[in-house]
């Protein structure tokens, strides 16, 4: 089974005088590429930030030229700014109408959920898609519960590796504004069915209806529905209306960097698959399979030897 790598990378964009610009404006709500699925510029919360998302790729090299081409895109005169926090921790935000009702939806689920989207606008992240074919079985849910068990450890290796700056803290963003569910925690799902199950329990917090977003109305998520699934804020989090596993626990990087990141997740999932299709008992979920499982992968820089323990995994969290 051949393992394919998306990327989303995160950052700010501004004039050729460095100040930020309304995205939207500039990139025309967006730009697509006309015959390569998935690839585009577009903007996210903050009102001056941009997004890339590239096509579908087999290899790090594939990830940056997918986003070249995006770049090349942008309007003469404006350049894409690829920090943790470009802009401070305090921007306008984008004048969408997901963002007002994410922000409607989060007041009533949480006391302090009008905080929630301005706390998270300002901060720019690389996420991995990790696609596995037509199949989100054992093996999917086990990596899920590896990725996201190491995510605060791997992010601090990113972090060192590249020489990340502004991005201490980067993750405690995520707590305090909305259902405890949706955010990151060290979880561990004992099958496909308890993750179904945890989905179920957490409700469903926007909808698009005749084009505009709206809350929900108490709808239950469910895994395979795109907007359940983009409200779910985990470290590593399942999509299966992709049929992927999509890690987010790194902070904005360059493109270049990106990409080599991109091919070191492949690579540890490579091994993850090979080893799986090697052991059957990998999928076991004992804790003597499990540390079997990271003993043979920990010769990746971003895999530790042993599991994080809660209160391990909690500490980096929050570095």
């Amino acid at each position: 089974m051949e393992i394919t790598i998306g990327c989303e990378l995160e950052g700010g964009l501004v004039d050729s005088r460095g100040r930020p610009v309304d995205t939207l404006a500039v990139l025309a709500g967006g730009m697509k590429s006309p015959d390569i699925p998935f690839e585009e510029i577009t903007s996210d919360m903050g009102k001056a930030s941009v997004e890339l998302i590239s096509a579908v790729s087999r290899s790090g090299s594939e990830v940056l030229a997918s986003f070249e081409r995006s770049l090349g895109r942008i309007p003469l005169g404006h350049y894409a700014l690829f920090e943790t926090c470009p802009f401070g921790t305090e921007v306008e935000l984008v004048d969408k109408s997901r963002c007002r009702a994410m922000m409607d939806a989060l007041a009533r689920e949480h006391p302090e959920g009008r905080r929630g989207v301005p706390a998270v606008a300002p901060w720019c992240s690389t996420q991995f898609h990790l696609g596995f074919g037509n199949a989100f079985g054992p093996a999917q849910v086990l990596l899920l519960n590896v990725l996201n068990n190491i995510a605060p450890y791997a992010r601090m290796r990113v972090i060192e590796r590249f020489k990340v700056k502004g991005a201490q803290r980067h993750l405690s963003i995520w707590q305090g504004w909305c259902d405890a569910r949706r955010v990151p925690a060290p979880r561990w799902f004992k099958d496909l069915d308890e993750l179904h199950a945890v989905v179920r329990g957490i409700p469903k917090l926007l909808t698009l209806r005749n084009g505009e977003w709206v809350h929900a109305d108490e709808e239950p998520s469910r895994l395979g529905d795109s907007e359940s699934e983009g409200t779910l804020w985990w470290l590593a989090r399942p999509r299966l209306v992709y049929n992927t596993v999509e890690w987010r626990p790194f902070p904005s990087l360059m493109p270049e960097d990106a990409a080599l990141l991109a091919d070191r997740v492949l690579a540890l999932a490579r091994d993850f698959s090979a080893y799986v299709r090697e052991n059957e008992r990998a999928t076991a979920y004992t804790m003597r399979e499990i540390r079997s499982l990271f003993r043979h992968l920990a010769h990746h820089e971003l895999m530790p030897s042993e599991p994080l323990c809660e209160t391990e995994w909690w500490k980096l969290y929050e570095q």
